[in-house]
């Protein structure tokens, strides 16, 4: 709600040669001209991006950069990661090692694997256009059929937690208290299933109307995701859902299969301001990426519900904290 809070200034003159639709096609995102410490020495698309210090930059109280050359390296998947961490060609993991790499890393003396709390939250989206997700009890089915401890343990070794507040830190005042994740109930889930129409045969999948209950999750390539994948597979098999897994290149999902809302499920990590949360781009009804909006906003569910629209959109639209915080409350609510 607050003016350019942590945005860059950009120069006008520089960035309007294209049409703003067209910008992250053009060369210009390659050479970007801003305020900060560093600028762009090489971009090898797909490989790395090699900074230097901006001679420009005012500095602060006439401080200049320490570092003189900064290299940020693209891993298509955490095991190559890794790789790089052990050969001692990677010096800082920005998003992270998973934690069955970061333990076989930390058993280098010369590596040192830190814990610390994220604004980063993994989850799964469903495309609630998609006609059998359309079914509010078939979404209800998943929600109730997953067990997230069973995958925090297996796949993370317990060092995850259950997110019960959605996009802020346990303990923000706007957290409504008392929201949690629906817990594990594979009889409720069934349950659902059955009133939607989707009736067990004979090997133990759902089918109506002839056809099979059968949804695409779809994912990165980093391990953990592969592995949460194969668990949410395996979970889902007992209540009657065949899941078909599928593993993308994060620049292609990213980029255009998210985007695009080409997707039945899929599984990424959101991330937010826990001081200052938002919302809006993810459930504000304007916020749908669409070909008539050149796929713009966050909304990749496609929800377009005015209780949430509102509530979300009052929250990130005013400064006064009472507002922001009883709009957040409803929100998490209505979630």
């Amino acid at each position: 709600p607050y003016a350019n809070l942590g945005l860059p200034m950009l120069p006008s003159h520089y960035y309007s040669k294209v049409k703003t639709e067209d910008l992250t096609a053009s060369d210009l995102i390659k050479k970007p001209v801003g305020l900060g410490p560093y600028q762009v020495k090489t971009w090898s698309e797909g490989a790395y991006i090699s900074l230097v210090p901006n001679p420009y930059w005012f500095g602060w109280a006439g401080s200049k950069p320490l570092v003189q050359e900064y290299d940020y390296r693209w891993y298509p998947d955490t095991n190559t990661m890794l790789m790089n961490v052990q050969a001692g060609a990677c010096d800082v993991t920005l998003i992270g090692l998973g934690s069955k790499e970061a333990l076989q890393a930390q058993k280098l003396k010369t590596i040192k694997v830190q814990y610390v709390p994220s604004s980063y939250w993994e989850h799964f989206d469903l495309n609630v256009d998609d006609p059998i997700l359309s079914d509010v009890n078939v979404r209800k089915a998943i929600a109730y059929g997953v067990n997230y401890m069973d995958i925090i343990n297996r796949v993370h070794l317990g060092v995850r937690t259950v997110n019960n507040t959605l996009i802020f830190f346990p303990g923000s005042q706007y957290t409504k208290p008392n929201t949690f994740t629906p817990a594990y109930d594979a009889a409720m889930a069934k349950k659902l299933l059955d009133q939607a129409g989707w009736i067990v045969g004979a090997d133990g999948y759902r089918y109506k109307d002839g056809k099979k209950l059968t949804l695409e999750l779809s994912t990165t390539t980093r391990q953990d995701r592969k592995d949460s994948g194969v668990v949410l597979q395996a979970q889902l098999k007992q209540i009657g859902i065949d899941i078909v897994l599928k593993f993308l290149d994060s620049t292609y999902f990213f980029g255009t299969y998210c985007t695009h809302r080409m997707f039945q499920i899929a599984m990424f990590a959101w991330g937010g301001d826990p001081l200052d949360p938002s919302g809006y781009t993810m459930y504000g009804t304007d916020q749908i990426p669409t070909e008539a909006n050149s796929w713009a906003g966050q909304n990749y569910t496609g929800i377009n519900d005015k209780t949430l629209n509102d509530a979300f959109y009052n929250a990130t639209h005013n400064v006064d904290s009472a507002t922001r915080i009883s709009n957040y409350f409803v929100g998490l609510a209505r979630l």
